[in-house]
């Protein structure tokens, strides 16, 4: 009986299933047809990448985006934007080429980047972003259809936007107020005894804020008695933190006012006098301009 010995070398080569090495999620607004990274903008912009081995040239894949509203009924998954036998690094902008449809800042996204290789069948990772933050987590099985582990677990690590941002918009401190928040001017609702002046000059009297800034304006008509007189009542929200701030008003004739909101709200006049310095009783205008921060 004959035998034969054949002696060869295996190769074992150094595989590891692909996973993302770089993510953010970042607010823009267009400027002509370039993207622009700005706090304040209504579309959240992906960039990611993600690490392949080559196995020695011989693991071709290819990769794909599925993206959707979280909690949605539907998913739009795009053509494959990367492909080849060599490993290495795939890259991701979420131009319109890629992802067909504009991810809203004001949404809730969950995305799967979908890598099939010669090795893994297919590989998904899922990925969740909000408020311009990036979330994701490696699922080796595929494409999960079940419960991700709870974000900022060492199984499902947070990474954040080079600019995070608000999920509403705008732009906030590092206390959480938003300061560029405007309520437009609203009408300011007089005491008894005040009316809004109805001279052609006259504003109306109003207040509005700005962030953290309050503005009042506008003329009112009325006397101001010994001990002053109300004007108005101003909301929670547009009242001094503490103290009370003061104030000089223009009025009718050669005269001057004092006047001042407190925390409480209360806009008051407290007297008016003539420039002469000899107090002033009867019925005038008054310009009730002022302003204050109320952080």
């Amino acid at each position: 009986m004959a035998s034969t010995t054949v002696t060869g070398t295996i190769t074992m080569l150094a595989y590891s299933a692909p996973q993302i090495t770089s993510f953010k999620a970042t607010r823009y607004v267009m400027v002509e047809t370039t993207p622009i990274a700005k706090p304040t903008g209504e579309n959240v912009m992906i960039t990611l990448a993600a690490s392949i081995a080559s196995v020695n040239g011989a693991n071709a894949y290819t990769a794909k985006i599925a993206y959707g509203i979280d909690g949605g009924e539907s998913a739009t998954v795009t053509d494959v934007f990367a492909s080849g036998t060599d490993g290495g690094t795939i890259s991701l902008t979420n131009d319109t080429s890629i992802l067909t449809a504009e991810l809203s800042a004001s949404e809730r996204w969950k995305l799967q980047l979908i890598i099939t290789d010669e090795v893994t069948a297919l590989t998904a990772t899922v990925i969740y972003v909000e408020r311009a933050k990036a979330y994701f987590s490696v699922t080796p099985e595929g494409v999960c259809a079940g419960g991700f582990p709870a974000l900022g677990t060492a199984a499902n690590p947070t990474f954040e936007s080079v600019l995070p941002a608000h999920f509403l918009g705008g732009i906030f401190n590092g206390n959480g107020m938003q300061i560029d928040s405007d309520t437009g001017w609203i009408d300011l609702p007089l005491a008894n005894d005040v009316t809004a002046h109805d001279a052609n000059f006259a504003v109306t009297p109003q207040y509005r804020k700005i962030g953290n800034h309050v503005y009042i304006r506008g003329h009112v008509y009325t006397a101001v008695p010994s001990g002053g007189i109300a004007i108005a009542t101003l909301p929670e929200g547009f009242r001094p933190p503490s103290g009370t701030h003061y104030d000089i008003g223009e009025c009718g004739g050669q005269r001057i006012s004092r006047l001042y909101t407190d925390t409480n709200g209360n806009l008051r006049c407290e007297w008016v006098v003539n420039i002469a310095g000899a107090a002033y009783t009867s019925a005038l205008w008054i310009q009730i301009d002022m302003d204050y921060l109320v952080d």
